[in-house]
């Protein structure tokens, strides 16, 4: 295979970048996976003990070291992303159409979940964003007024688009239905404390690895097939992924190719340190975007309150539309790609999941510093930390000295 003599900077939001040395890893082994002749993605999944079953078992077995999931909980590994578990969550959690189900938040992903969901259960919106002067803000769990009754309160641990994070895993009333944590760009980028919920799902695509997979980490007693609605497809149902044999999740032919990258980001995830090294360093790595945001004066805005800012997906608005359009154009010419806004909300977006280098975020924010500086020169005045100053005795190296890949 040609390498490129140049990377792209990729702050794309999904299907997001992967690690330069897991794409090495996979490109190898399409041709002959442990020097089998063979590509992994051509062997069976129905030879026991064969290459499949066993990269299966140890994706799973990883997953349950590096995310330290309780013997209470199963870890399954499904199709069609976190959009088939919209769906999947109700069905099989359920039991009869008609059941009730509470979402909380009103984000973009909980809103969609809530819809797909309301094809077959009742569904009910609790403990809405607020919106204040202060930003956007998620409501403490003790205003949620969750139902009893419901048959599961959903949660998006990480709005991508509203740039809502949350930070603390929610703690239930006793007599709370089971709590489900749509934890799709959240997972892997910190510890999850998964006695508080009892089922957890996460597409890849974002922190996980390629598109096209859903791992559901689910409490063994759910996946019995009790609460399964009867419409539920064997493709969805967790209780068939769960009692397969010889192994778990061979119910039909599984997508190989995304469960070894998803093997290969767990190593590289536990080699780096495992989630509580990833949450040190998301953190760092968010707010040094978020500072660049903070001391520009109104030039760039992040309209979410500070405790509820996201990790890994930050929505950033400039003081007019024209000069976000600009940003787009120049940062694409300074080699990073991706940065647009979701299509139906405008403005920037950056996204630094776990598998977006270091160096392409610090190239980032240099570069938005510089903008910044440019566009501010280029009206008389230029923004700082220290109020508004002329921009007459800046040298005019600095604004042409920021030069990337073209």
């Amino acid at each position: 295979m040609q390498t490129p003599t140049k990377w792209k900077h990729n702050f794309s939001a999904g299907p997001s970048a992967v690690d330069a040395g897991v794409l090495a890893k996979l490109s190898a082994e399409l041709a002959s996976f442990e020097d089998t002749g063979m590509g992994l993605i051509e062997h069976s999944h129905r030879d026991a003990g064969g290459p499949v079953q066993r990269c299966m078992a140890a994706t799973c077995d990883l997953v349950r070291e590096v995310l330290d999931v309780p013997d209470s909980h199963d870890v399954l590994l499904m199709h069609g992303g976190a959009h088939a578990m919209f769906a999947g969550v109700a069905m099989n959690l359920g039991r009869t159409m008609g059941s009730k189900a509470d979402f909380v938040g009103d984000g973009f992903w909980s809103k969609r979940a809530a819809g797909e969901a309301s094809k077959y259960c009742v569904v009910r919106h609790v403990g809405a964003t607020s919106r204040t002067l202060g930003g956007v803000a998620i409501p403490s769990p003790s205003t949620w007024n969750v139902d009893p009754t419901a048959a599961f309160v959903h949660v998006t641990a990480n709005e991508t688009i509203d740039g809502l994070e949350f930070h603390v895993d929610p703690t239930m009333p006793p007599d709370a239905p089971p709590l489900v944590g749509d934890f799709t760009s959240t997972l892997l980028s910190r510890p999850v404390d998964f006695s508080k919920y009892s089922v957890v799902y996460a597409s890849t695509g974002k922190n996980l690895g390629p598109s096209g997979l859903v791992v559901v980490i689910a409490r063994k007693d759910l996946l019995t097939g009790e609460r399964e609605m009867a419409i539920t497809p064997g493709v969805m149902s967790w209780s068939a992924a769960a009692k397969s044999a010889p192994i778990q999740n061979i119910w039909n032919t599984p997508n190989v190719f995304g469960i070894r990258a998803l093997q290969l980001v767990l190593e590289d995830c536990k080699a780096k340190g495992g989630v509580a090294a990833m949450r040190a360093r998301a953190t760092r790595r968010a707010w040094s975007v978020y500072d660049v945001i903070d001391a520009s004066e109104g030039f760039y805005v992040n309209e979410v309150e500070p405790e509820f800012r996201s990790t890994m997906t930050i929505p950033v608005k400039c003081k007019t539309p024209e000069i976000e359009e600009r940003f787009v154009e120049e940062s694409e010419k300074a080699g990073f790609y991706n940065l647009r806004g979701h299509p139906l909300f405008g403005g920037l977006r950056i996204t630094v999941y776990n598998q977006v280098p270091d160096d392409a975020v610090e190239a980032l924010v240099g570069f938005m510093q510089q903008f910044q500086m440019k566009v501010t020169a280029e009206e008389g005045t230029m923004f700082g930390a220290n109020g508004k100053t002329t921009y007459a005795n800046s040298p005019p190296s600095v604004l042409n000295s920021f030069a990337f890949m073209d």
